[in-house]
């Protein structure tokens, strides 16, 4: 996309002219750093809610393929929980389809897998479609534990995915461009704060990680190269 390809060059500026090449790749590394966990989210939600979306309408295959993108793109665990409810809820389903169809072991397997990710709420379901699957392969002692443990708790997995999940917009290119321009703005000033008290070094570590921050054609990437460019043959620094 266009503000992507935008953002990466502006990136590969601060690189170039910014501070010297050392410190210009440093702050270009941790600015893609921050940039690329962005767009992981952003990946993420886009995933969840296809997910959500495919759950509710009953393809649990597609539903499944989804969350699993989802939980393979969550570097940070931010969503963590949501994704592991709804993988559980979708393997869970995908049992009872095999179930239906005859086909314990897949149905086994499904439970089993349900199992690594079910929250409390959701472990009683994956246990009761298990202990079927089990009977039917004459497992009848691990049938037995589950059945026990079930022991009248509900078994029945969500028709639908919950309402109240938190799936937030997500952030386009334009977003994350004018997100990093308000961040390197902050810093900017709190470098102005750091001069006005004596603190030139502070300051300047400010105006750098403002440099790697700000998209190169802005007027954030200017001040904050202006002020480094000012300073540098301060003769106490």
């Amino acid at each position: 996309p266009e503000g992507t390809r935008r953002f990466l060059l502006a990136l590969l500026m601060a690189c170039v002219v910014g501070g010297g090449l050392g410190l210009g790749a440093l702050a270009f590394m941790k600015s893609y750093e921050r940039f690329q966990v962005a767009k992981s989210s952003e990946t993420v939600v886009v995933y969840m809610t296809q997910g959500k979306t495919a759950y509710d309408n009953g393809d649990y295959d597609k539903a499944r393929i989804l969350f699993e993108n989802a939980k393979s793109n969550d570097k940070e665990g931010e969503k963590r929980e949501q994704i592991n409810y709804s993988l559980a809820a979708t393997y869970i389903q995908l049992g009872q389809k095999a179930l239906e169809a005859k086909l314990w072991k897949d149905a086994q397997n499904w439970f089993d897998k349900a199992l690594n990710f079910a929250p409390d709420s959701l472990i009683a379901n994956a246990r009761n479609g298990r202990a079927q699957a089990l009977e039917q392969l004459g497992l009848k002692d691990e049938a037995q534990s589950d059945r026990a443990f079930v022991n009248g708790k509900s078994s029945r997995a969500p028709d639908t995915l919950p309402a109240t999940s938190p799936m937030s917009a997500p952030l386009s290119s334009e977003q994350v461009y004018g997100r990093y321009r308000q961040e390197a703005q902050s810093l900017i000033e709190e470098g102005d704060t750091l001069e006005k008290q004596g603190d030139l070094t502070g300051a300047r570590g400010k105006w750098i990680e403002a440099l790697g921050k700000a998209p190169g054609d802005t007027p954030e990437h200017s001040a904050a190269k202006e002020r480094i460019d000012r300073t540098r043959s301060d003769p106490h620094f």
